[in-house]
């Protein structure tokens, strides 16, 4: 219940309570994804829990295996799923705790990437030890969408939390590079050969300032990845699916009217994966790695 006295709004104690067990609760999620994913550690590890495991099976060669790869493939996509649900369940919680006092969005963007590219490439087939720097990406187009809202009330206006996806598809750069630490062997890098990595963020932190109708904002969350490689030359195609990792994201909003707005921002991805029958680069076998890109996007929201 809330009264107004002398043009004040005065709140009961149980709302007042209540928004301190709010307060308590957002301060735990940044805790978890803000200093969880800097630290890259459990990310890392919730990654490789079946790279550990399961590289030491010759999925190749020993048809047997099989059951033992997909039995490890669904362990690690269950323990994935199950983080997205529980910060799904926050994101949700925390959006209908406060319905009344709430700014709602939804909005549409689209853009390219820049700068992106795999990181130390490493085989992790046993015996294997050849590995890979850099293997550096093309632009391309990027397109998604996004939902959210911001804390409407005057003390937390500035906090809000987001839930986006987009997709694009990067190709490799021709490029040469050395495999193997000694004596390394040159390779050569053709075109068609395509990355398309698709990204759902179940849950980002975002932050705001408010001057006028310009709204600079930034954020920082989870990321889940789903990682897609095609060699048209050898028709060889492979996969890494529901691979934890990080986004980070800074912006410029323009409010044109009470709803509508337009936006600009760059994103920042960065995840660990591993993939059977990397098909780039001349590795062979399981290949662990760091994928890495920037991102420059623009778009139209509608605020409620």
């Amino acid at each position: 219940m809330t009264t107004i006295v002398n043009g004040s709004l005065l709140r009961s104690s149980a709302e007042r309570r209540f928004t301190h067990t709010q307060q308590r609760v957002v301060y735990k999620l940044c805790c978890v994804l803000v200093g969880g994913l800097y630290n890259n550690d459990w990310s890392r590890a919730v990654n490789s829990a079946r790279l550990d495991t399961c590289s030491r099976l010759r999925w190749r060669d020993s048809p047997v295996e099989q059951p033992e790869k997909e039995r490890c493939d669904m362990g690690r996509q269950c323990s994935v799923i199950g983080c997205c649900f529980l910060t799904v369940a926050m994101f949700v919680f925390l959006c209908v705790s406060r319905p009344a006092q709430a700014e709602w969005y939804v909005a549409g963007q689209g853009g390219g990437t820049f700068g992106g590219g795999f990181h130390k490439l490493n085989e992790s087939s046993p015996g294997a030890n050849n590995s890979i720097e850099n293997l550096t990406l093309h632009t391309s187009p990027l397109y998604g969408g996004k939902v959210g809202y911001y804390i409407d009330d005057p003390a937390w206006q500035w906090l809000g939390f987001e839930m986006e996806a987009y997709s694009s598809t990067q190709h490799v750069n021709q490029q040469s590079f050395g495999i193997g630490s000694v004596n390394p062997t040159s390779v050569q890098v053709t075109s068609g050969k395509d990355v398309r990595v698709t990204t759902w963020a179940p849950v980002t932190i975002m932050v705001r300032y408010q001057i006028g109708s310009l709204e600079p904002y930034g954020g920082v969350g989870l990321g889940v990845y789903f990682l897609h490689l095609h060699d048209a030359a050898s028709n060889i195609t492979a996969n890494s699916n529901a691979n934890m990792g990080l986004i980070a994201k800074a912006g410029l909003r323009w409010r044109m009217t009470k709803h509508l707005a337009v936006f600009a921002e760059w994103k920042y991805n960065q995840v660990d994966f591993d993939v059977n029958n990397f098909p780039i680069g001349s590795l062979s076998g399981a290949v662990s790695g760091t994928y890495q890109s920037q991102f420059a996007v623009g778009g139209l929201g509608w605020h409620f």
